[in-house]
């Protein structure tokens, strides 16, 4: 009877009751009966992952840590059954493995790794199974394989390609940007598609990869510690992403790039490589692979080319020519055919430029070679044409514009280059030379960052540098009467603002005012807060990353006071709330070595923060003007400038930097008039802040130990195995300790009676309270746990948790969907 009253229901009723479906609890109802096998597949197969796992052989073959198995089983179902196909809408590909830490280990990954997904029975699989999938509008690849990231941009971008649904939402993270994606294909042994059309895309992200203006070959022979993932090679330790590190196999991508093939000559760079052997292993675990799905279902009958290929003619298959430099003794290849990185990054956007609506780069590597510019000409030249080729394009309809994370040596923008002033770059001056002249085919920069903003007057998101909006120069009347029309219009067009700048690895300062500092970076940082951002009426959203001093921060928020401000974040080194540890961290005491670089820890005015701090919000008056005002001498907290000014619009918070921050259990006795302001804030529904966690115990750290704890206490695995302790079972003082304080209940409920009682009654009185992430640093390699909580008032009038995740680090499953699908403007 109930059955038959769900099937009876309106399809939009039936919809939106599956949609609120975990993919688990959808795979049992498709079992069920026919009827729900119909209405939940759909909805099963909406977001497919193709993802490699580990796989131990045994001691004879060893362990393959890219076994492409279940991303095989995906293709295989998706080939044979177009039905599910069709339901498909988003495909993300990543690799199971962590991707590279940001600044140890980013900038040495070219991802260029040729033993991965390196089978062309699975590229094959590829090309059949995308035709197939006509309605998928999102495409992400992360931390990809080089093969089948390729594959999937050339199958999905096809000109010929017949779908009911275009991609229009295009996500490239830790993966290279190769010449497949060029609009004309260099190589093509695979008989891939060659002609790509991104016309219809609507948002392209590039997050955390190479750019580069330079080629790849250039890099790798001035870069001898770069690395790519292997199978079946030597080892290497990696950061984990959990606070540690763990054995990877991994090749040099020179000695792949220029390995040789069986009977041909050493080439230059080689080290007498032999590209078979290379990919021996990899080899042995596909065909072993294959064999097992051959004999358990029927696959495609145009695999049986591939099934019947000696290894030679198949590492010959998938040998990637177009990494190779001009002139190598394998194969010349003309620069005119081989884009760089950057010219293919930039085509892309030209390609799409009439549709696109969100543009963001993020942590892109654009720099010159591997390292800062060194003296070479054409190598600045290329890069600075990198730029002038993007601000030449025009998007009529771009609502977003990310240059995001320019705030490392890897990162960071040309010398000069200004988004809303008359650029002036300079090339490099090498001693003893008298350095170089801007050639006339970049000369063009100088106007052309202006120019682009001229030309774009929609836009509603605006992120970068904080010290390149404004030169130091002063302006002529024209280009002042140019640069005032570009900020008067953004600021009745701009709802969300994001800058960044330089991080400062020993903390970052409470002002520039006085000591050794860049008197014209300094200079321009202000400029663009007195300049444009007092200029805003409509910004909602404030972020502010990076070394930025705490008094700029603060004045970039005063100077938002005509704004409605519902989200501020703001994130660095050191705590921007200020800083509860003392100067030098002499406050906390024995403190762990991942926090032990203190010497630059500036304490804080004690006298005017217990004064101020407690003290209501100070009331605008009803004439204010703003007048920007430096220092941070006898000044009020932080939290206490933003409640005077945003406390009834704030609805979240986020403040991370580990350095300083308050510490849990033991707060230091400033912590609470630094944090007593967030009383006022009424509306906030959402606060994240970085906290410090002492693990020691006896004389050393625990570090390993409790992250171990935590990642057990949440799997299956290892739960179903932990000894169950009460209190007079347990009679080490570790062990208590690790019972009564660190375990996920303890620490939830700790955060819960630490961050409570600051929190406003009429936040917490709401049903769902207020929900808060105590962010904590742990661990060898400085890895970043979330515990993430929900505080509301109690029947009692006490604070109560009334549910809490984690603590989770960034690479868990949940948090890492979370992020793909709440990015704002994607």
């Amino acid at each position: 009877m109930a059955f038959s009253m769900l099937t009876s229901l309106p399809t939009e009723l039936i919809t939106d009751i599956l949609d609120r479906l975990h993919t688990r609890d959808l795979a049992q109802l498709s079992l069920t009966s026919r009827w729900s096998n119909t209405v939940a597949v759909p909805f099963i197969w909406r977001e497919v992952e193709l993802k490699d796992r580990t796989t131990d052989h045994g001691s004879h073959d060893g362990i393959d840590q890219h076994d492409d198995t279940p991303l095989i089983r995906k293709l295989y179902i998706l080939t044979h059954n177009p039905l599910i196909a069709k339901s498909v809408q988003v495909v993300t590909h990543r690799c199971h493995l962590p991707p590279p830490n940001i600044f140890a280990e980013l900038p040495d990954s070219p991802f260029t790794g040729q033993t991965l997904s390196c089978d062309p029975r699975t590229i094959k699989l590829i090309q059949l199974a995308v035709p197939h999938m006509g309605n998928v509008h999102t495409l992400r690849i992360i931390n990809g394989h080089l093969h089948v990231n390729d594959a999937l941009v050339r199958c999905f971008f096809d000109s010929t390609r017949i779908k009911s649904t275009p991609v229009r939402r295009l996500w490239l993270e830790n993966c290279h940007i190769s010449a497949a994606h060029y609009l004309s294909a260099i190589e093509n042994r695979l008989n891939l598609p060659s002609d790509l059309l991104f016309q219809e895309l609507e948002s392209i992200r590039f997050r955390r990869l190479h750019m580069h203006s330079g080629r790849l070959m250039d890099v790798l022979l001035t870069s001898p510690d770069l690395f790519v993932h292997a199978r079946g090679s030597s080892m290497a330790d990696l950061q984990d992403g959990v606070g540690g590190f763990y054995p990877a196999s991994v090749n040099g991508p020179l000695q792949e790039i220029c390995a040789t093939l069986p009977g041909d000559e050493k080439p230059r760079g080689s080290g007498g490589f032999i590209l078979a052997t290379l990919k021996e292993a990899a080899h042995c675990w596909d065909d072993q692979t294959y064999l097992e799905l051959w004999n358990t279902v029927p696959l495609p009958p145009s695999l049986h080319l591939y099934n019947t290929e000696s290894r030679k003619d198949r590492i010959t298959r998938m040998r990637r020519f177009d990494l190779l430099e001009s002139g190598d003794n394998l194969r010349s290849i003309p620069y005119t055919l081989c884009p760089t990185p950057a010219e293919i990054g930039v085509s892309m956007l030209n390609s799409s430029c009439q549709t696109l609506t969100s543009i963001c780069l993020d942590w892109i590597l654009t720099m010159p070679g591997h390292t800062p510019p060194q003296p070479d000409k054409k190598g600045y030249t290329a890069w600075l044409k990198m730029y002038l080729d993007f601000f030449s394009l025009r998007f009529p309809r771009l609502k977003a514009l990310q240059f995001r994370n320019n705030c490392d040596e890897d990162t960071r923008q040309p010398e000069g280059l200004y988004l809303l002033d008359q650029s002036e770059v300079k090339m490099p001056t090498p001693p003893p030379r008298s350095g170089w002249e801007v050639t006339p085919d970049v000369r063009g920069l100088n106007t052309a960052p202006i120019d682009f903003m001229e030309a774009h007057t929609s836009l509603q998101c605006l992120a970068w540098p904080m010290d390149t909006f404004f030169s130091e120069r002063k302006w002529s009347p024209v280009l002042a009467a140019r640069i005032g029309t570009i900020v008067n219009n953004l600021g009745r067009t701009l709802v969300d603002l994001r800058v960044d700048a330089m991080f400062r690895p020993h903390g970052d300062p409470m002002t520039e005012n006085g000591g050794f500092f860049d008197n014209s970076v300094r200079y321009r940082r202000r400029r663009f807060i007195e300049e444009f951002v007092s200029k805003m009426r409509k910004v909602e959203s404030i972020k502010i990353e990076g070394g930025v001093p705490r008094d700029e921060r603060r004045e970039t928020i005063r100077a938002l006071h005509a704004c409605r401000i519902t989200k501020i974040v703001m994130i660095g080194v050191t705590c921007p709330l200020g800083n509860t540890w003392g100067a030098k961290g002499k406050d906390i005491g024995l403190v762990a070595p991942r926090m032990a670089n203190m010497q630059h820890l500036e304490g804080e005015d004690k006298d005017a923060t217990f004064s101020l701090g407690p003290k209501d919000p100070t009331e605008l008056a009803p004439d204010f003007r703003f007048e920007a005002s430096y220092g941070w001498s006898a000044a009020p907290p932080m939290l206490h400038t933003i409640a005077s000014l945003h406390r009834n619009t704030v609805k979240e918070l986020k403040f991370c930097g580990f350095q300083g921050a308050p510490v849990l259990f033991t707060p230091t006795s400033i912590t609470s008039p630094l944090l007593a302001s967030l009383k006022h804030f009424d509306n906030l529904e959402s606060l994240i802040l970085s906290t410090y966690l002492s693990t020691n115990f006896e004389g050393r750290t625990h570090d390993d130990e409790i992250i171990k704890y935590w990642l057990d206490s949440r799997s299956s695995t290892s739960t179903s195995l932990v000894r169950v302790f009460r209190d007079e079972d347990v009679s080490g003082e570790w062990e208590k300790r690790l019972l009564t304080e660190f375990a996920p209940k303890a620490l939830a409920w700790e955060a819960t009676r630490f961050i409570g009682p600051f929190l406003s009654k009429k936040a917490k009185a709401r049903k769902e309270g207020v929900r808060v992430r105590v962010s904590i640093c742990i661990g060898r390699s400085a890895g970043i746990f979330d515990l993430d909580l929900r505080v509301a008032k109690g029947s009692c009038n006490s604070d109560v948790c009334l549910g809490f995740e984690g603590p989770r680090e960034e690479l868990e499953q949940g948090r890492q969907r979370s992020k793909l699908e709440n990015r704002r403007w994607f």
